[in-house]
């Protein structure tokens, strides 16, 4: 714990996001993402405590695999409204994970909001192939169709 009374959050070598000014969007979508640090940081202390550092580590990947079905046990629950902030966690979560494992870059799609968000939606791309736009939404509503496998497969 800091000195400040707050819990910090090791985040490993690298920064929690690749880029530290919020990919261009909407006002929605600017505060979504000023938010990050904030939800990740809920995620690893309230969520899934004691996540391995980094976050997107095979450990950590691990992890959240094995308590995923607590959370969502079929496709359905990852739009229940009152599942809506710790869906938004795991939509952070395995955005950077992706992010982070495979170079991808945040970048604002608004039919990747799956009715979770308003006027904005989280997706990632990578930086040359624009074209290709992955709605983060969809990864974590396959994972609870069948299970976290399918994440730990696609980011290797």
């Amino acid at each position: 714990m800091g000195s400040d009374g707050q819990i910090g959050l090791d985040f490993g070598e690298v920064d929690p996001t690749q880029v530290k000014t919020p990919p261009p969007g909407p006002p929605e979508w600017v505060r979504w993402f000023r938010q990050m640090d904030a939800q990740l940081e809920k995620f690893t202390t309230e969520t899934v405590p004691g996540l391995p550092q980094p976050i997107w580590s095979d450990a950590a990947i691990d992890r959240v695999a094995a308590v995923f079905g607590e959370f969502f046990p079929n496709e359905d629950s990852v739009t229940d409204p009152q599942k809506a902030d710790i869906a938004d966690q795991f939509i952070r979560w395995i955005g950077e994970c992706y992010v982070h494992r495979r170079g991808m870059q945040w970048y604002n799609h608004p039919h990747a909001s799956g009715g979770l968000y308003q006027g904005f939606g989280p997706a990632v791309r990578e930086p040359s192939n624009e074209a290709e736009t992955t709605f983060v939404i969809e990864i974590l509503e396959w994972a609870a169709h069948d299970d976290l496998a399918y994440v730990r497969h696609a980011l290797g």
